[in-house]
């Protein structure tokens, strides 16, 4: 790929609302855009480097253990919800994307989540149901 497709590329994640972060096969975060920032709460030079786990609850490890090992084992992870945790200690229900992130060699070496906010539709939804 050449440079400037990788400058567009780039630019797309980071301008995203979506937040698009990358994890290692140990679910170590590799790269954080501007809307994992805003959706988490962490700078990027705070969450890159770090475990996955930092914005989960215990119970969705064992979850996301399973995902990511169906990633490497090529099974195709449908879009889940869950909760994760923003800095502050709020909690979010999120739609989330997971993808793997490949070498050149077409190995897997890591994976990419879409997230997206769905606290408010949830909370409409309940509203209607109720």
């Amino acid at each position: 790929m050449d440079s400037p497709t990788r400058y567009l590329l780039a630019s797309i994640v980071e301008s995203s609302q979506d937040s698009i972060v990358s994890i290692d096969l140990n679910r170590v975060i590799t790269s954080w855009n501007k809307g994992a920032e805003e959706l988490y709460g962490y700078r990027a030079d705070e969450a890159i480097g770090r475990p996955l786990e930092m914005v989960m609850l215990p119970e969705g490890l064992q979850d996301l253990i399973g995902k990511v090992q169906d990633i490497i084992d090529e099974i195709t992870v449908p879009v889940y919800e869950t909760i994760r945790l923003h800095k502050n200690g709020k909690q979010a229900e999120l739609e989330i994307l997971l993808s793997p992130v490949r070498n050149g060699k077409g190995e897997v070496v890591g994976i990419s989540t879409v997230a997206r906010d769905i606290t408010v539709r949830k909370m409409q939804e309940k509203q209607k149901d109720d």
